[in-house]
C-alpha cells in the first residue's frame, strides 16, 4: 500500500535527507532564527517568502486546524493551537512552499519508483515533516543535547521549547553519517492500543 512505500522510500535514504538539512540551516542562516524560534518569528519568515500568514478563531463546525493554498499563497491556521504545534505547522509549509519553489521534492524523489499514485504526495508530506524537525530543532544542537542527557527526551522537549512528538521524531532522524546517532523506532499508540502511527 501506499504507506509501505513511505516506508521503503525512508528504508531507501536510511531516514537521511542532508539536502533538507542544509536547506534548513540556510533558512535559519538567512533569517538569524535563534535556537529556539517563537511562531511570532517563523510567521515572519513566510511572510517574507511571499505567504500571506492568518490565524482565525476556531470553528465549532470542522475540526480542521490548517488550510495551506499554494496558488495564492496562503495559510490558515486555527488560533486555539498550543505553541508547540502552532511552530510545526508553520514549519511544516515552509517546507511546502520550498519543495514547491526549489523542486527539493523531485531531486529527493527521482530515482525513486512507485506503485501508487497517492505515494507522490505522502512522501511530499513526510518530507515537508522531516524538514520542519531540521528546522525547529538544528542537527547539531540537537544531537549535543541528545548525546549529553543520554535520549532524556522529556528534558529535550523542554529544552528545545518543542513538543515530545517532534522531538521523538527527531531522534529518528539522526542518520548523518559522519555524526549518527542511536538507531530508534517510533509509535503513537492510543489508549485502546491502537496504533496511529509508526515511523
Amino acid at each position: 500500500n501506499p504507506f509501505d512505500e513511505v516506508t521503503d522510500f525512508l528504508e531507501a535514504n536510511d531516514n537521511w535527507f542532508g539536502v533538507l538539512e542544509d536547506r534548513a540551516e540556510q533558512v535559519r542562516r538567512d533569517f538569524s532564527l535563534p535556537q529556539r524560534s517563537t511562531s511570532d518569528r517563523l510567521q515572519d519568515v513566510l511572510r517574507s517568502m511571499g505567504v500571506d500568514v492568518e490565524l482565525v478563531p476556531p470553528d465549532d463546525t470542522s475540526s480542521v486546524v490548517r488550510r495551506w493554498d499554494p496558488e495564492h499563497p496562503r495559510l490558515t491556521l486555527t488560533s486555539s493551537m498550543v505553541e508547540q504545534r502552532l511552530k510545526f505547522q508553520l514549519a511544516h509549509t515552509i517546507g511546502l512552499w520550498l519543495m514547491d519553489r526549489e523542486q527539493l521534492h523531485d531531486r529527493l524523489t527521482a530515482n525513486f519508483r512507485t506503485r501508487h499514485t497517492e505515494t507522490p504526495q505522502l512522501i511530499k508530506i513526510h518530507l515537508a515533516n522531516y524538514f520542519a524537525g531540521a528546522l525547529l530543532l538544528p542537527y547539531h544542537d540537537f544531537f549535543q543535547e541528545v548525546v549529553r542527557t543520554r535520549y532524556d527526551l522529556e528534558h529535550l522537549a523542554s529544552y528545545f521549547e518543542s513538543s515530545f512528538e517532534t522531538v521523538a521524531h527527531r531522534v529518528c532522524n539522526l542518520n548523518d553519517p559522519q555524526k549518527r546517532g542511536l538507531p530508534m523506532h517510533f509509535l503513537r499508540v492510543d489508549i485502546a492500543g491502537n496504533i496511529s502511527k509508526r515511523y
